[in-house]
Protein backbone atom coordinates (compact mmCIF):
# COMPACT_ATOMS: atom_id res chain seq x y z
CA UNK A 1 0.00 0.00 0.00
CA UNK A 2 1.53 3.37 -0.97
CA UNK A 3 2.54 5.26 1.84
CA UNK A 4 3.46 9.01 2.92
CA UNK A 5 7.17 9.88 2.11
CA UNK A 6 7.53 10.48 6.02
CA UNK A 7 5.00 8.43 8.31
CA UNK A 8 3.41 11.88 10.03
CA UNK A 9 1.39 9.81 12.85
CA UNK A 10 4.86 8.78 14.28
CA UNK A 11 6.81 12.01 13.47
CA UNK A 12 7.67 13.40 16.54
CA UNK A 13 7.72 17.34 15.11
CA UNK A 14 4.13 16.71 13.66
CA UNK A 15 2.80 18.50 16.68
CA UNK A 16 5.95 20.90 17.49
CA UNK A 17 4.25 23.67 15.90
CA UNK A 18 1.68 23.88 18.95
CA UNK A 19 4.28 25.06 21.35
CA UNK A 20 6.59 26.97 19.51
CA UNK A 21 5.84 30.33 18.15
CA UNK A 22 4.28 31.56 14.65
CA UNK A 23 5.76 32.93 12.12
CA UNK A 24 3.87 36.18 12.31
CA UNK A 25 4.98 36.57 16.21
CA UNK A 26 8.33 36.27 15.30
CA UNK A 27 8.25 39.00 12.68
CA UNK A 28 6.67 40.74 14.82
CA UNK A 29 9.01 41.14 16.69
CA UNK A 30 11.18 43.21 14.49
CA UNK A 31 14.09 41.02 15.61
CA UNK A 32 13.96 38.25 12.81
CA UNK A 33 14.68 38.56 9.40
CA UNK A 34 13.88 35.52 8.10
CA UNK A 35 10.65 35.17 9.78
CA UNK A 36 9.57 38.54 7.95
CA UNK A 37 10.91 36.90 4.56
CA UNK A 38 9.11 33.58 5.24
CA UNK A 39 6.29 35.62 6.59
CA UNK A 40 6.25 37.72 3.03
CA UNK A 41 6.94 34.24 0.86
CA UNK A 42 3.20 32.99 1.62
CA UNK A 43 1.48 36.07 2.03
CA UNK A 44 3.04 37.54 -1.38
CA UNK A 45 0.99 35.50 -3.64
CA UNK A 46 -1.97 35.86 -1.32
CA UNK A 47 -1.76 39.62 -1.72
CA UNK A 48 -1.13 39.96 -5.35
CA UNK A 49 -4.30 37.52 -5.96
CA UNK A 50 -6.47 39.88 -4.26
CA UNK A 51 -5.30 42.68 -5.86
CA UNK A 52 -5.64 41.57 -8.96
CA UNK A 53 -9.50 41.20 -7.89
CA UNK A 54 -9.52 44.67 -7.21
CA UNK A 55 -8.36 45.30 -11.13
CA UNK A 56 -4.61 46.23 -10.56
CA UNK A 57 -2.10 44.63 -12.91
CA UNK A 58 1.38 44.84 -14.30
CA UNK A 59 3.48 47.28 -12.59
CA UNK A 60 0.62 48.84 -10.85
CA UNK A 61 -0.03 45.58 -8.94
CA UNK A 62 3.60 45.01 -8.15
CA UNK A 63 3.99 48.79 -6.87
CA UNK A 64 0.78 48.89 -4.49
CA UNK A 65 1.45 44.86 -3.07
CA UNK A 66 5.00 46.53 -2.10
CA UNK A 67 3.10 49.15 -0.23
CA UNK A 68 1.05 46.48 1.32
CA UNK A 69 3.77 45.10 2.70
CA UNK A 70 6.00 47.85 3.82
CA UNK A 71 2.67 49.08 5.51
CA UNK A 72 2.75 45.40 6.96
CA UNK A 73 6.14 45.68 8.33
CA UNK A 74 5.58 48.80 9.85
CA UNK A 75 2.59 48.22 11.72
CA UNK A 76 3.46 44.78 13.04
CA UNK A 77 5.62 45.61 15.75
CA UNK A 78 2.98 48.16 17.22
CA UNK A 79 -0.19 45.75 16.55
CA UNK A 80 -1.69 44.73 20.08
CA UNK A 81 -5.63 45.19 19.50
CA UNK A 82 -6.10 41.81 18.84
CA UNK A 83 -8.75 41.84 21.56
CA UNK A 84 -11.00 44.65 19.45
CA UNK A 85 -9.33 43.49 15.54
CA UNK A 86 -8.51 40.35 14.45
CA UNK A 87 -5.27 39.83 12.52
CA UNK A 88 -7.36 39.66 9.73
CA UNK A 89 -9.32 42.39 9.48
CA UNK A 90 -6.59 44.94 10.22
CA UNK A 91 -4.39 43.44 7.23
CA UNK A 92 -7.68 43.52 5.33
CA UNK A 93 -8.28 46.88 6.30
CA UNK A 94 -4.34 47.50 5.30
CA UNK A 95 -4.25 46.22 1.61
CA UNK A 96 -8.05 47.79 1.40
CA UNK A 97 -6.86 51.25 2.28
CA UNK A 98 -3.52 51.06 0.30
CA UNK A 99 -5.18 50.24 -2.61
CA UNK A 100 -7.69 53.27 -2.14
CA UNK A 101 -4.73 55.83 -1.55
CA UNK A 102 -3.41 54.92 -4.48
CA UNK A 103 -6.19 54.86 -6.32
CA UNK A 104 -6.96 58.74 -5.10
CA UNK A 105 -3.20 59.68 -5.72
CA UNK A 106 -3.04 58.50 -9.58
CA UNK A 107 -6.66 59.74 -10.32
CA UNK A 108 -7.84 56.36 -11.56
CA UNK A 109 -11.16 54.83 -11.18
CA UNK A 110 -12.05 50.77 -11.26
CA UNK A 111 -12.76 51.07 -15.24
CA UNK A 112 -8.70 52.70 -15.54
CA UNK A 113 -7.58 49.54 -14.06
CA UNK A 114 -6.90 47.37 -17.55
CA UNK A 115 -10.00 45.11 -16.70
CA UNK A 116 -10.16 44.43 -20.12
CA UNK A 117 -7.31 42.29 -20.01
CA UNK A 118 -8.34 38.50 -19.81
CA UNK A 119 -8.98 37.11 -16.80
CA UNK A 120 -9.76 40.18 -14.96
CA UNK A 121 -12.57 40.39 -12.30
CA UNK A 122 -13.90 43.51 -10.57
CA UNK A 123 -15.09 41.76 -7.23
CA UNK A 124 -14.16 44.06 -4.96
CA UNK A 125 -16.67 46.93 -4.31
CA UNK A 126 -13.37 49.14 -2.10
CA UNK A 127 -16.20 51.72 -1.01
CA UNK A 128 -17.63 49.28 0.91
CA UNK A 129 -15.25 48.50 4.23
CA UNK A 130 -16.82 45.56 5.34
CA UNK A 131 -17.84 43.81 2.23
CA UNK A 132 -14.26 43.79 1.41
CA UNK A 133 -12.86 42.28 4.56
CA UNK A 134 -15.42 39.69 4.19
CA UNK A 135 -14.14 38.83 0.64
CA UNK A 136 -10.50 39.03 2.08
CA UNK A 137 -11.62 36.32 4.62
CA UNK A 138 -13.09 34.17 2.40
CA UNK A 139 -10.08 34.66 0.00
CA UNK A 140 -7.74 34.01 2.74
CA UNK A 141 -9.90 30.57 3.66
CA UNK A 142 -9.24 29.12 -0.12
CA UNK A 143 -5.85 30.12 -0.04
CA UNK A 144 -4.91 28.16 2.97
CA UNK A 145 -6.33 25.23 1.54
CA UNK A 146 -4.82 25.41 -1.76
CA UNK A 147 -1.95 26.04 -0.09
CA UNK A 148 -1.97 23.14 2.07
CA UNK A 149 -2.95 21.19 -0.68
CA UNK A 150 -0.11 21.50 -3.22
CA UNK A 151 1.82 20.94 -0.05
CA UNK A 152 0.81 17.15 0.92
CA UNK A 153 0.75 16.74 -2.80
CA UNK A 154 4.44 16.37 -2.29
CA UNK A 155 4.45 14.14 0.74
CA UNK A 156 2.56 11.76 -0.48
CA UNK A 157 3.70 8.98 -2.77
CA UNK A 158 1.78 6.07 -5.16
CA UNK A 159 -2.16 6.72 -5.91
CA UNK A 160 -2.36 8.48 -2.63
CA UNK A 161 -3.31 11.59 -3.26
CA UNK A 162 -4.77 10.93 -6.14
CA UNK A 163 -7.83 9.19 -4.09
CA UNK A 164 -8.07 11.86 -2.33
CA UNK A 165 -8.18 14.51 -4.80
CA UNK A 166 -10.93 12.45 -6.82
CA UNK A 167 -12.94 11.86 -4.11
CA UNK A 168 -13.04 15.47 -3.51
CA UNK A 169 -14.51 15.54 -6.74
CA UNK A 170 -17.42 13.68 -5.65
CA UNK A 171 -16.02 10.35 -7.04
CA UNK A 172 -17.70 7.62 -5.05
CA UNK A 173 -15.28 4.89 -3.68
CA UNK A 174 -16.01 2.08 -6.16
CA UNK A 175 -15.67 4.72 -8.90
CA UNK A 176 -12.24 5.54 -7.53
CA UNK A 177 -11.47 1.46 -6.71
CA UNK A 178 -12.15 0.74 -10.34
CA UNK A 179 -10.37 3.49 -11.94
CA UNK A 180 -7.08 3.30 -10.26
CA UNK A 181 -7.30 -0.63 -9.58
CA UNK A 182 -6.84 0.04 -5.99
CA UNK A 183 -8.98 -2.13 -3.55
CA UNK A 184 -11.66 -0.61 -2.06
CA UNK A 185 -10.55 -0.71 1.28
CA UNK A 186 -7.42 0.78 0.48
CA UNK A 187 -9.53 3.45 -1.16
CA UNK A 188 -11.18 4.34 2.42
CA UNK A 189 -7.89 4.12 4.02
CA UNK A 190 -6.06 6.38 1.79
CA UNK A 191 -8.60 9.15 1.51
CA UNK A 192 -8.88 8.96 5.51
CA UNK A 193 -5.03 9.56 5.64
CA UNK A 194 -4.69 11.98 3.28
CA UNK A 195 -7.45 14.27 4.71
CA UNK A 196 -5.71 14.06 8.07
CA UNK A 197 -2.89 14.99 6.85
CA UNK A 198 -4.59 17.95 5.07
CA UNK A 199 -6.20 18.84 8.68
CA UNK A 200 -2.58 18.65 9.89
CA UNK A 201 -1.39 21.42 7.54
CA UNK A 202 -4.55 23.79 7.67
CA UNK A 203 -3.70 23.73 11.58
CA UNK A 204 0.22 24.21 10.84
CA UNK A 205 0.00 26.85 8.30
CA UNK A 206 -3.15 28.80 10.66
CA UNK A 207 -0.67 28.68 13.46
CA UNK A 208 2.58 30.09 11.26
CA UNK A 209 -0.29 32.78 9.76
CA UNK A 210 -2.47 34.15 12.20
CA UNK A 211 -2.46 35.48 15.57
CA UNK A 212 -3.59 32.87 18.29
CA UNK A 213 -6.99 34.34 18.62
CA UNK A 214 -7.72 34.25 14.94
Amino acid sequence: MPETKQNAESDPSADRFLTRPSLIQKASSGKSSPAWDELHRFYEPFVSMVLSRMGFRGEDLADVSQQVFVKLWKGLESYESRETSRFRSWFSSIIRNTAVDWLRVHRKGPDQLSLDEPGAMETFNLGDPSGVEQQIEEEWRSYIVDTAMERIREVFTGNAFEVFARSLEGQTAEEISDALNVRIDSVYVLRSRVKGRLQREIQELRHDLEFADE
